[in-house]
C-alpha cells in the first residue's frame, strides 16, 4: 500500500473511532472534589410534579445559594458538581413552589464527603389551605361571651405566606407576624390552630353551636403547652366551637369553624325588557374578595330562556349568559338566578338573583320630521278632547316605557304638557314598540284673533277722535 493511501486510511479510521466514542453514552460520575445531590420533590394531591424549584443553601442562608434546579414531571432532580462541605458547615436542600408550603432537608458535612452522591428523602409540598370562622371577642377581660354588642365577625386565615395566617381579636386584624391565633397545615401540624404567641392558648369546646358557649372557661384551668388552653397544634374541625385566651393572657374570645364562604353576584340586578328581547347577564364568583376561577356556575330563569345553563368561570371569576324574555307579556317579574353548588368543605355554596320586569310597550315620541321629542312631559287620554292623564317624561331618545297592558288594543291620544304637540296611535293588544308622531299645533289662529281685536280697537279709537274734532 502506498504512503498516501496509508495516510488516508489512518485519517478515516481515526474519524470513525472518534464518532464511535462520541456516540457511546458514559455514566455521569461526580468529580472527586465535588458532591452530587439527588432526590424527588412532590406536590400534595398532584400527578404532575414538574417545575418545583430546588435550591441548596449553605448553612441555611437564603442568600448563599450554591446550586439550583427544577424537578421533572415525576418530581426527580439531580445537581452535580456541588462544592463539598467542610468543618461544621451544612447544606439545606429547599423545595418551593408558588401556592405551596415548602419542604427542606439538611445535609451535614459528615454525610457528604467529596466524590459522594447524597440521596435526599422525598420532599413533600402541601398546597395552600385555609380555614374560615365566625368570632366573638370580649374586650373587658371577663369570660362573658354572650352579651349583646360584643365585637364579632367572620375571618379567613391561610396556611402559607404571603396570605394572612394570624388574627388579632382586639383590632379584628389579619396578620402574618404577631397574633392571638394562627392557622397551619404541615406534616407536623395538619390543618390546625396554633397559639404559641406569648400567654395565649385555645381549647376545643366540641361540635356545639357558637351561641351555646356563653362563657369561656377560666384561664386558671391552665394555659400553655398541652394545658387546657393549648398553645400548640389544635385540630381545626368544621362545626366545632373553640375558646381562646389571647396572647396577652388577659382576654377571651370564641370562634366557630364554618365552610369557607363564597360570594356570587349578578351585575345586572334589575332590568326591563319587552317580550322576546334579550340581555347579556354576567355573574362573578369570589372567595375572600378574590375571583374564583374554573368553578361551575348554573343559571335558571322562572320564565323565558337562558343560555348556556351552566359554564365554568374564567380567570376573573365571571360567567356570562344570554337571557331572552318570554314571548307573551306578564305583569309578574321574571326571576333569574345564578348558583354555585360549593365544593365540599373547601368552598361554600352561594347564589344571587336578578329581576326582569316585562314591559308591555315602548313608545317613541317623534316630531313630524322624525326627530325625537326628548325630555317632554306627555299626557294621554282615550279621546282627543280628554287628554288629562299623565303618562311620563320622555328620555333623551323620546321614549317612554309602559308596564300597563290596559293600553293594548286601543287608540290612545297624546299631547305635551304645554299643548304644543298632539297626536295619537293604536297599540297592539300584545304590546310591543310603537312610534307616535306628534304634530305641532299651529299658533297662527290665536295670533290672528289678537291682531284683529287690536285693529278693531284702533279703528274705534280713530272714529272717536274724528267725532270729537267735529
Amino acid at each position: 500500500m502506498s504512503k498516501s493511501k496509508t495516510s488516508i486510511f489512518v485519517v478515516i479510521s481515526s474519524a470513525t473511532l472518534l464518532l464511535i466514542l462520541l456516540s457511546t453514552p458514559f455514566p455521569v460520575v461526580a468529580s472527586e472534589s465535588t458532591i452530587t445531590i439527588r432526590g424527588k420533590a412532590m406536590l400534595e394531591e398532584a400527578t404532575d410534579h414538574s417545575g418545583i424549584t430546588i435550591e441548596v443553601w449553605l448553612n441555611g442562608q437564603s442568600w448563599n445559594v450554591v446550586a439550583s434546579t427544577t424537578t421533572a414531571v415525576d418530581g426527580s432532580y439531580m445537581m452535580d458538581n456541588v462544592p463539598p462541605l467542610s468543618g461544621n458547615d451544612f447544606y439545606s436542600v429547599i423545595a418551593s413552589k408558588e401556592d405551596y408550603s415548602g419542604d427542606q432537608y439538611t445535609i451535614w458535612s459528615s454525610e457528604a464527603p467529596p466524590g459522594s452522591t447524597v440521596e435526599v428523602p422525598d420532599l413533600i409540598l402541601h398546597g395552600r389551605k385555609w380555614v374560615a370562622f365566625n368570632w366573638v371577642y370580649q374586650p373587658n377581660g371577663t369570660t362573658d361571651l354572650y352579651s349583646d354588642n360584643l365585637p364579632s365577625g367572620t375571618t379567613i386565615l391561610y396556611s402559607i405566606d404571603p396570605f394572612p395566617r394570624g388574627f388579632i381579636f382586639s383590632t379584628a386584624t389579619r396578620t402574618g407576624v404577631v397574633a392571638d391565633l394562627y392557622f397551619s397545615d404541615s406534616e407536623d401540624c395538619p390543618y390546625s390552630f396554633l397559639a404559641n404567641n406569648g400567654s395565649g392558648g385555645i381549647h376545643d369546646m366540641g361540635a356545639v353551636p357558637m351561641e351555646s358557649v356563653a362563657e369561656a372557661p377560666d384561664a386558671s384551668l391552665g394555659v400553655g403547652l398541652y394545658e387546657f388552653y393549648n398553645c400548640l397544634d389544635t385540630p381545626a374541625v368544621i362545626g366545632h366551637t373553640y375558646c381562646i385566651v389571647t396572647r396577652d393572657g388577659a382576654h377571651y374570645a370564641k370562634i366557630h369553624i364554618i365552610v369557607p364562604p363564597t360570594a356570587l353576584s349578578i351585575s345586572q340586578r334589575d332590568f326591563r325588557l319587552l317580550p322576546k328581547e334579550n340581555m347579556v347577564l354576567t355573574a362573578t364568583l369570589t372567595f375572600d374578595g378574590k375571583p374564583l376561577a374554573n368553578k361551575t356556575v348554573s343559571w335558571h330563569a322562572s320564565s323565558g330562556t337562558i343560555s348556556p345553563l351552566y359554564h365554568e368561570t374564567n380567570s376573573a371569576g365571571q360567567i356570562s349568559a344570554i337571557f331572552t324574555a318570554p314571548e307573551i307579556y306578564s305583569p309578574d317579574p321574571v326571576i333569574i338566578s345564578a348558583s354555585f353548588a360549593g365544593e365540599g368543605n373547601k368552598y361554600s355554596e352561594s347564589s344571587d338573583n336578578s329581576f326582569c320586569t316585562l314591559l308591555f310597550a315602548v313608545l317613541t315620541f317623534n316630531k313630524i320630521d322624525g326627530t325625537p321629542l326628548a325630555n317632554a312631559e306627555i299626557y294621554y287620554g282615550y279621546s282627543s278632547d280628554q287628554i288629562t292623564n299623565y303618562l311620563g317624561t320622555t328620555n333623551d331618545e323620546g321614549k317612554i316605557e309602559l308596564e300597563n297592558s290596559d293600553f293594548g288594543g286601543r287608540t290612545i291620544y297624546f299631547k305635551t304638557s304645554d299643548g304644543r304637540y298632539m297626536g295619537s296611535t293604536s297599540i297592539s293588544s300584545t304590546g310591543g314598540e310603537a312610534t307616535v308622531k306628534l304634530t305641532e299645533v299651529s299658533q297662527f289662529p290665536i295670533l290672528w284673533v289678537i291682531a284683529t281685536i287690536a285693529v278693531v280697537v284702533i279703528a274705534i279709537g280713530v272714529v272717536v277722535l274724528i267725532k270729537k274734532s267735529n
